[in-house]
């Protein structure tokens, strides 16, 4: 990616990435998200560093979370948002409790293996510190929840701002995902599944 073409080679510039929706400023400007690890590389402010960083781990995240409720869409019996929402909300805890209990770095090595294959981005010791400074893991909860279109109780999101410890999501927390159901129509395959199913039944029952 040109430095000219990417304008972020400025102070000015840079700091203004903080508050820009990426996604559409980076298409806006005909550069494809995959180039954030190198456009990340012209950066040198830290703040703007560390919201490129946070936006690869975020949509590393936001991928494979799409991946398995995919995965789900496979191994569903009944119409219903509810094997959903458990894994959706495994999932968001997995994120907390990873960053909290990473004794042996086997999460940090697996987030950075993602945003290497997915970005040709190898993380820095600056970033490795960064992303296992504390709070670093309620940031990216509240990323990933916007990006997949999820709403989260008040009580969950005033806890996640407030950088509270020992935070626990359960279903009811999951107040709206109706962007994904829409997105990945995971209603009407469940439904299309279940009618499989049946019509499948039905012809072994009448041979």
């Amino acid at each position: 990616v040109a430095t000219e073409k990417t304008r972020y080679h400025d102070t000015e510039s840079q700091l203004q990435l903080l508050d820009l929706d990426l996604s559409l400023e980076f298409h806006s400007r005909g550069v494809n998200m995959r180039h954030l690890g190198r456009v990340k590389e012209l950066v040198k402010h830290p703040a703007a560093m560390n919201r490129l960083l946070l936006e690869m781990v975020v949509r590393v995240f936001k991928n494979e979370l799409r991946q398995q409720l995919r995965d789900e869409m496979g191994k569903i019996k009944v119409a219903s948002e509810e094997p959903y929402r458990k894994l959706i909300v495994n999932y968001l805890n997995t994120i907390l409790r990873s960053f909290e209990i990473d004794e042996d770095d086997k999460w940090l090595c697996y987030i950075v293996d993602m945003v290497e294959r997915k970005f040709k981005y190898t993380l820095t010791e600056e970033d490795k510190t960064y992303l296992l400074s504390a709070h670093s893991a309620e940031r990216i909860l509240l990323q990933v929840a916007n990006k997949m279109g999820l709403i989260l109780s008040s009580s969950v999101q005033q806890a996640l701002m407030q950088k509270q410890t020992g935070i626990v999501i359960v279903t009811k927390d999951l107040q709206q995902m109706a962007a994904i159901a829409t997105s990945m129509s995971i209603l009407g395959l469940a439904e299309g599944m279940v009618c499989y199913n049946e019509a499948q039944a039905v012809t072994k029952h009448n041979k």
